[in-house]
């Protein structure tokens, strides 16, 4: 059972620490007019905006080609204004998406559950520009950035220590032997021996 309780343990911190593999990774870019994409790819991937040098992004997931990053403020995305609540400027859909073009024939960047507020910038058409949600990643190729920081190692935990078998208390109870050491008996006097009859002489 313990060991058990020790596997779930060390797993659930080995979650813990991949969920956040790369929260706390920042990019610098390292060259002019870097294009963020909608999709990790060049082909049918949208530009949403572009990145120069020097610019430093949280990085999120860092792949051997591209890497998935905060969207920054000078990205624009589009949500239907259909599933917009106003004057609140909050979803009013179960789950909606944000796309990377005013239609349905963009790419999906985001989801957003009811009640996520947005923050409106235009509209085309019956489609709202947005700010990007906090939760909306892009990707930049790898070879227009620097890793500044190196994601946090997980660490692992330490085994369990095993308890220490209890000690036996001693009984303080004296035993009979002691009892007999702690108040001894005076030895009994000597018996004399019998005195000695005389042979009866015949």
């Amino acid at each position: 059972m313990k060991t058990i309780q020790i596997i779930q343990t060390v797993a659930v911190l080995f979650m813990a620490a991949a969920s956040t593999l790369y929260a706390q990774t920042t990019v610098r870019v390292t060259a002019d007019s870097v294009n963020l994409r909608a999709k990790p790819q060049l082909e049918n991937s949208e530009v949403l905006a572009q990145a120069n040098y020097d610019d430093h992004l949280a990085a999120r997931d860092i792949g051997e080609e591209w890497i998935e990053v905060d969207a920054p403020p000078s990205v624009n995305l589009w949500i239907s204004k259909e599933y917009v609540q106003v004057p609140e400027n909050t979803i009013g859909a179960r789950r909606v998406n944000v796309r990377a073009g005013p239609s349905i024939n963009y790419n999906i960047v985001d989801t957003l559950e009811r009640g996520t507020p947005i923050e409106p910038r235009d509209e085309v058409s019956g489609w709202l520009k947005i700010a990007p949600p906090p939760s909306s990643r892009v990707y930049i190729h790898r070879e227009f950035v620097e890793i500044l920081s190196d994601p946090p190692q997980a660490v692992a935990a330490a085994p369990a220590a095993e308890p220490e078998p209890r000690r036996q208390r001693k009984d303080k109870t004296r035993k009979p032997e002691d009892v007999a050491t702690a108040h001894p008996v005076p030895p009994a006097a000597p018996v004399p021996p019998p005195a000695e009859i005389p042979t009866p002489i015949v």
